[in-house]
């Protein structure tokens, strides 16, 4: 096993302590604790329900606060269940006092140390890898979810946290659990099934000049852990709801009442509207914090992203197949949750957007190679890449930020921590 350089622990130390620290104070000021439970904890109380040998809730009438999916007069917990299968161990130790705040924090610390180790991977400065692998899950709408462990909020941070692991084996090429990773994930956000698709066809593009047996073997066998978690959760929604893709939402009173449905294209122009030009709220009220303004102002990371993407493509005069081909996968998760006919409510910007923070997090770290004049002339169709688990003329550099994209992600900080108190000291 490789050891973790003294100084590069120490880094890890300083990130850890610093968002512990930001959360314990914010905890204090908000008058929650860090390890407290959130009252929404659908993920336990199935988790509890599994280990008694039932799909379904028993005291469901009882739990008028949380969104529960009614079939055949019993109440299921209606979102997808990976989240408490990851609850399951601690359900088992604590019993009713699964203490979810700390959970759900500990989950963006484990993300924010991924992404470090990613950055300094290749080669960012020790400075800049602390304060962007923060950013990359603060200066966002994640900052107001990992306050408290509800299961809505769970749900996205343990998604953040399986995708961003994802990245991580992408870029080390380690299909097997890249996949595992992405189909867990979609245990907790459906939508994650779209980069499922995205990083097959990244892998399809990479090993098209392989022969048919080995483009078999580094591109079929890896997705059968996704076939084999595919199958689960299939089996596991028939026996709750007697529908393979039905993981309960379609059960909830507010969709069984809706003239439209869950899903209906008609939802798209307005909700297209509220994620790009509702204004931001800046006072409490239950109306505007069930509603969404411009998740761009709300998640300046994602700014920051677009940003870099575009210059490398003005100084090169390319566009990363990569990063385009990730970006379609955001481009049509955007789709799919306006198709949707809510927008997610209790939240300050536009939480579901989150869902995208690892891919987007994936284009910003990829860059086009440069090229002389003489290396063009004499590549070859043969000659590998300078990093050979990317596309031809992407590589992974190291990341830099300048003065604009400090403040865009420092005001995000800023912004969605003035959110916590909007949002929960109310």
């Amino acid at each position: 096993m490789k050891k973790i350089n003294s100084l590069e622990l120490k880094n890890i130390i300083i990130l850890v302590l610093s968002i512990f620290a930001l959360f314990t104070i914010m905890h204090s000021i908000c008058g929650s604790s860090i390890f407290g439970k959130s009252g929404w904890n659908s993920y336990e109380l199935q988790a509890k329900a599994w280990l008694n040998g039932k799909t379904y809730l028993e005291n469901g009438k009882d739990l008028s606060n949380l969104e529960l999916a009614i079939y055949k007069d019993k109440y299921f917990v209606s979102f997808p269940p990976f989240p408490s299968v990851v609850m399951l161990p601690f359900v088992i130790i604590f019993g009713d006092n699964v203490p979810n705040n700390f959970i759900i924090l500990l989950f963006a610390i484990i993300t924010s140390i991924i992404a470090y180790k990613i950055l300094r991977r290749q080669g960012t400065r020790r400075i800049t890898s602390i304060f962007l692998s923060f950013a990359y899950v603060f200066a966002s709408n994640m900052t107001t979810m990992v306050m408290n462990g509800g299961v809505w909020f769970v749900a996205q941070a343990l998604n953040l946290l399986l995708c961003t692991m994802a990245v991580d084996f992408l870029l080390k090429d380690k299909r097997i659990p890249m996949y595992t990773c992405l189909a867990l994930a979609v245990g907790c956000r459906p939508f994650s099934a779209i980069y499922i698709v995205a990083a097959f066809i990244f892998c399809s593009i990479k090993d098209r000049n392989n022969n048919a047996k080995q483009f078999i073997k580094d591109n079929l066998i890896p997705i059968i852990p996704v076939l084999i978690i595919a199958i689960i959760y299939c089996v596991y929604n028939y026996v709750r709801f007697d529908n393979p893709l039905e993981f309960g939402h379609n059960y909830l009173p507010e969709f069984m009442e809706a003239q439209n449905g869950q899903f209906n294209i008609k939802y798209l122009t307005e909700n297209l509207k509220q994620l790009f030009f509702n204004p931001m709220f800046t006072d409490w009220d239950i109306e505007k914090i069930n509603m969404p303004f411009c998740f761009l102002i709300a998640n300046p990371f994602f700014i920051v992203c677009l940003y870099k993407a575009i210059k490398d493509i003005i100084k090169n005069h390319k566009i990363s197949i990569t990063r385009l081909l990730f970006f379609i996968g955001i481009v049509l998760n955007i789709v799919f949750l306006c198709i949707h006919k809510t927008l997610g409510g209790w939240q300050f910007g536009a939480r579901y957007t989150c869902d995208f923070l690892a891919i987007a997090f994936l284009c910003m770290v990829i860059s086009i190679k440069k090229q002389s004049k003489k290396d063009r002339d004499n590549v070859s169709i043969d000659d590998k890449t300078e990093d050979e688990n990317l596309l031809p003329n992407e590589t992974l550099a190291p990341v830099t930020l300048n003065i604009f994209e400090y403040a865009c992600l420092i005001f995000g900080i800023i912004l969605n921590i003035y959110g916590i108190t909007v949002l929960w000291l109310a």
